[in-house]
């Protein structure tokens, strides 16, 4: 009969890290993208500069309450951006107001800003597995998350 196998601290040490380190490259990539940012969750959910900046240096000092929190505040950042993305596009269109070279460069910008919602989406169902769904379904479903 083989020996029992036993988990060590060491090894949820490295499940741990290797999820802070993952969600730390997602987060920091969502905040180039300017999807996310410290200021809005701060204004929106009270989450502090503090925090959100750990969570980008991969601090591994982080709960998973407030792992499981962001993952609602990206989950409604990103769809908040897909609801908003036609009427934004259209209400950019019909300004005839605005000069047509910046006017162009902002519907630009709008497209591939939803390029990059789309991947991040993507992205964050690897990082946060099928916690994702749930998070999704949570901030379409209920709400405080509407406005």
């Amino acid at each position: 009969m083989k020996s029992k196998i036993y988990i060590t601290t060491e090894d949820l040490a490295y499940i741990r890290t290797g999820e802070t380190v993952s969600l730390g490259d997602f987060l920091s990539e969502l905040k180039r993208s300017k999807l996310i940012s410290s200021t809005h969750i701060e204004k929106k959910f009270g989450m502090g500069h503090n925090t959100f900046n750990r969570l980008c240096d991969k601090e591994t000092s982080i709960t998973a309450d407030t792992k499981d929190k962001l993952g609602l505040y990206i989950a409604y950042y990103l769809n908040k951006f897909e609801e908003n993305y036609e009427d934004n596009l259209e209400a950019l269109e019909k300004d005839d107001e605005m000069d047509k070279t910046l006017k162009k460069k902002k519907i630009e910008d709008l497209k591939n800003k939803k390029v990059k919602c789309s991947e991040s989406i993507e992205n964050f169902k690897k990082v946060f597995g099928s916690k994702a769904e749930y998070c999704f379904k949570r901030v379409r479903e209920d709400d405080k998350f509407k406005s």
